[in-house]
């Protein structure tokens, strides 16, 4: 009897479909590790002339637009064309509904749609201030919740239209996506609600923390993505 090719052997797509995100994860993360890197070495620029090369404000990892805020942003992008791209080969709405949410994510950040929407509600409303917030937080909090909501309810709704195998990848996707939030909104709140009695140690652990876990999550959504994409035609049964 003849046995499989590589390509109608199951086992050997599992293994081709993990060598090659294994080898995107290597990648990223590497990526990722040296983003990291640079905004440390931002912060000690000040100090030590040899890193001035650091200097420059978008190697910041917590200001807008800084090259590492505009790298998770490209991942985010990327992972919403992949996803696209399944919906396309599966029929699978789930995988819409989270490249929609991906992009809204990625606009916002890029275009800094909740910090100038959380500015306008401050111009025309008296926003009130959270227990250990600012009315700022309140404004911002108002706008991911507007921003959101329609790409949320979009992914509840198509996640029950989807078949078992897209509904298990949309768990993973929903897994990494409650690490971005808990990094870039609830790590976020804490750190303004504690920031008036931390030392320069204190603040520098809190911002490099946060952008940390913020990158590596967008890379880990990326990645969920890339599986998906690259998973072979019998995997999917």
């Amino acid at each position: 009897m003849t046995p499989l090719s590589s390509e109608a052997d199951p086992r050997n797509g599992n293994v081709s479909t993990r060598s090659q995100v294994t080898r995107w994860a290597v990648v990223l993360i590497a990526l990722d590790l040296l983003l990291v890197a640079a905004f440390l070495a931002h912060l000690e620029a000040r100090t030590d002339e040899r890193l001035r090369f650091f200097s420059h404000w978008r190697w910041h990892g917590e200001r807008d637009r800084s090259i590492l805020e505009i790298v998770g942003s490209a991942q985010l992008v990327a992972a919403s064309a992949l996803l696209v791209h399944s919906w396309r080969r599966r029929a699978a709405p789930v995988y819409l509904g989270w490249a929609l949410l991906f992009v809204v994510l990625a606009a916002d950040d890029l275009g800094r749609l909740h910090e100038t929407g959380s500015a306008y509600l401050r111009a025309r409303t008296d926003l009130p201030a959270l227990p250990g917030l600012r009315p700022d937080d309140t404004g911002e909090l108002l706008v991911w919740f507007v921003l959101g909501i329609v790409p949320l309810a979009t992914v509840l709704l198509t996640h029950r239209r989807s078949d078992a195998q897209a509904r298990r990848d949309s768990w993973r996707i929903a897994i990494w996506c409650g690490v971005l939030v808990g990094f870039a909104v609830v790590l976020d709140m804490i750190y303004v609600t504690v920031m008036g009695d931390l030392e320069w140690l204190g603040v520098a652990i809190f911002v490099v923390g946060e952008s940390t876990g913020e990158l590596l999550a967008m890379t880990a959504i990326l990645l969920t993505a890339i599986a998906i994409a690259v998973r072979p035609a019998l995997e999917r049964t």
